[in-house]
C-alpha cells in the first residue's frame, strides 16, 4: 500500500511540472489515433512484488482520440510483472468486447509481450491460460492487432491502473476521470503540450 501511494505521489507530481519545450531533435513517441473505424485500447500494468499484487488499467479510444470507457482491476495473485501486462491485455479486451467493439488495435508498453504473441511462443508458459483467453476473445472482433507501444504513449492506461487498491478493486469509466483529463488532452494535441 505504500508504494502505491509512493508511486501515485510521483505521477501526480510529473503532471503537475510544467512540461520544457522539446529540443530538436527530442525523439519523444506520442500516441497516435486509429485508423477511421477501428478502435484504440491500450492497457497496462502495476506489479507489486514484495505483496504479490498488482493491478491493470485499459483505456479504450476511438478514431477521433475520445474517451469511450475505461477499466481498472485490482489482482490480490500474481506471480510478476508480466504475468499483471498479460492480465491486463486479456482486460482491455473484454473491455472493447463489452463497447461492441469491431475493430480493435491493443497496445502494451511491455514488449516482451508483444513478441511472445507476435511469435506464439507461449504455448508452454506459465502464461498460457491467460494467452489462451486472449485468442479465444480475439474471435469476437473482425480484425485486431496487438503491438507494442513506447510507455510515453500509453500514460492514460497507466494512470487507470493506479486508481484501484486491494481496498477499491475494479474502477469503470464511461467517461473519461478528471485524473487522466490532462493526458488525453496532451495525445490529442502533442505539439502545444511538450
Amino acid at each position: 500500500m505504500v508504494q502505491w501511494s509512493v508511486d501515485t505521489a510521483y505521477d501526480l507530481w510529473q503532471i503537475s511540472q510544467a512540461k520544457k519545450a522539446t529540443k530538436p531533435g527530442d525523439t519523444r513517441q506520442t500516441w497516435k489515433t486509429p485508423p477511421t473505424g477501428w478502435y484504440k485500447c491500450n492497457v497496462d500494468a502495476a506489479f507489486y512484488a514484495d505483496a504479490g499484487q498488482g493491478a491493470t488499467g485499459a483505456a479504450l479510444r476511438g478514431s477521433a482520440g475520445n474517451f469511450i470507457a475505461g477499466r481498472a482491476r485490482w489482482y490480490p495473485h500474481g506471480i510478476d510483472a508480466l504475468m499483471m501486462e498479460t492480465l491486463a491485455c486479456r482486460d482491455g479486451m473484454v473491455l472493447a468486447r463489452d463497447n461492441s467493439v469491431e475493430r480493435l488495435q491493443l497496445e502494451t508498453d511491455c514488449q516482451e509481450l508483444a513478441v511472445l504473441w507476435s511469435r506464439k511462443t507461449y504455448k508452454r508458459s506459465y502464461l498460457a491460460a491467460i494467452f489462451r483467453d486472449i485468442e479465444e476473445i480475439s474471435v469476437n472482433f473482425i480484425d485486431f492487432s496487438l503491438m507494442y507501444a513506447n510507455r510515453s504513449c500509453n500514460r492514460v492506461a497507466h494512470m487507470l491502473a493506479k486508481q484501484v487498491t486491494e481496498d477499491i478493486r475494479l474502477g469503470e469509466w464511461h467517461s473519461a476521470p478528471t485524473c487522466i483529463d490532462l493526458l488525453l488532452t496532451e495525445d490529442c494535441n502533442p505539439v502545444t503540450h511538450r
